[in-house]
């Protein structure tokens, strides 16, 4: 993972006063190993995964966008199972709090500031937890908000 993406998107939030930080995150391969077919068990990937997402969850500064190409039955699936753990997510492959304005269009690609995605370089097995290493590093994973 581009750990940097994670530093600029919480000093851009200090420097121009933003109100909130915008997860955009995959399901499988990062949150859950592999694929979800028929009635296999939901688990996470590891623990330090389920430490940042509830981390993510208590922060009313942060919205939490699953991006997946799962059908409807399986997200639901996945956000109920979520939802047991105390993770809450805000949106499933959109971000109606970011309008289209007269330089962007947000129908079909969402406004996030932070990516969490195997495709886009996320290895789950290390940076969950380095992850969590750079959110203590820079004072928020004890910050209230």
């Amino acid at each position: 993972m581009n750990l940097c993406n994670l530093r600029n998107s919480f000093r851009l939030k200090e420097e121009r006063k933003w109100d909130t930080l915008y997860v955009l995150l995959d399901v499988h391969g990062v949150i859950i190993p592999g694929s979800l077919h028929g009635d296999n068990e939901l688990k996470f990937i590891s623990d330090a995964c389920i430490e940042v997402l509830r981390w993510f969850s208590s922060r009313k500064d942060i919205r939490i966008i699953l991006w997946t190409s799962s059908y409807t039955k399986e997200i639901t699936k996945i956000i109920e199972w979520l939802d047991k753990y105390n993770i809450e997510i805000d949106y499933v492959n959109f971000n109606p709090e970011c309008i289209n304005t007269a330089y962007a269009d947000f129908r079909d690609k969402p406004y996030f500031n932070i990516l969490i995605d195997d495709k886009s370089g996320f290895e789950p097995d290390k940076d969950w937890g380095e992850l969590k290493m750079q959110l203590i590093g820079l004072g928020e994973w004890d910050r209230k908000i």
